[in-house]
């Protein structure tokens, strides 16, 4: 999972850090362990 976090919080090729989110990084952590763990 922190893997997942920091790449997002990071950003990847075209996808920008944080993917333009502008809310806190414990806010914007939350949002990626709910999409996460609900799409299993």
């Amino acid at each position: 999972m922190d893997e997942v976090v920091k790449i997002a919080t990071k950003g990847l090729n075209a996808m920008p850090p944080k993917g333009g989110y502008t809310g806190s990084d414990a806010e914007f952590r939350s949002a990626i362990e709910y999409m996460v763990n609900n799409s299993k």
